[in-house]
């Protein structure tokens, strides 16, 4: 199936993250000698998340349209005092699309959603304020109708931490869906989301 081009919002949103996110990794090492350091001292966390959703399927348009998730992270007992640390998330989401199929009769303004529930490995770096991760993951899929598919994900984000129990998240996330030739959604079914929101210590 052709695929459209994501938009060209969606293309500046993403490559802007993708800046302030190599920002972030380069300023550990101007800030590790500051001896301001954030440590996490509790291996429960709750994230709250809200965003924009992007996706480049030919039956969808082109506009940016939202997303909600909720991201329980567990961070491994690991060792090592130093970063990189091991985290599990347990994320589920909800996206919105709109279908642009283009047909007689069709209601083009009429929205579909996916949900998503992943497990993910989540690896976070930096003992200062900002914390650069990375993560990704296998994850089950639920149309608006029909039965849940298989699909993955990989993402980066940045958490700013404030205080010992709070933070502020903000990343990306590209997700793929399995499909296997289905006569409506053809083989696969691609999406990014940007979010943010912020991150409470349990």
């Amino acid at each position: 199936m052709v695929k459209k081009n994501v938009s060209m919002t969606g293309k500046m949103v993403l490559l802007g993250f993708l800046v302030v996110f190599l920002m972030s990794i380069s300023s550990q090492t101007v800030l590790a000698g500051t001896g301001e350091e954030f440590v996490f001292n509790k291996s429960l966390k709750l994230a709250l998340n809200g965003g924009l959703t992007m996706t480049n399927q030919d039956y969808t348009d082109e506009h940016i349209h939202e997303n909600v998730m909720i991201i329980i992270i567990i961070r491994w007992p690991w060792p090592k005092p130093d970063p990189p640390w091991p985290e599990f998330t347990l994320e589920v989401g909800y996206n919105a699309f709109q279908w642009d199929l283009g047909l007689d009769g069709l209601n083009v303004n009429e929205k579909f959603h996916w949900w998503n529930v992943n497990p993910t490995m989540r690896l976070t770096f930096g003992k200062s304020k900002l914390k650069p991760f990375i993560s990704a993951g296998p994850g089950l899929y639920f149309p608006e109708e029909g039965n849940g598919r298989f699909g993955f994900k990989g993402g980066l984000g940045i958490d700013f931490q404030l205080s010992d129990n709070f933070m502020i998240e903000i990343g990306a996330d590209y997700h793929y869906i399995s499909l296997k030739d289905d006569i409506i959604w053809g083989d696969s079914f691609t999406f990014f989301h940007a979010h943010a929101g912020v991150v409470i210590f349990l």
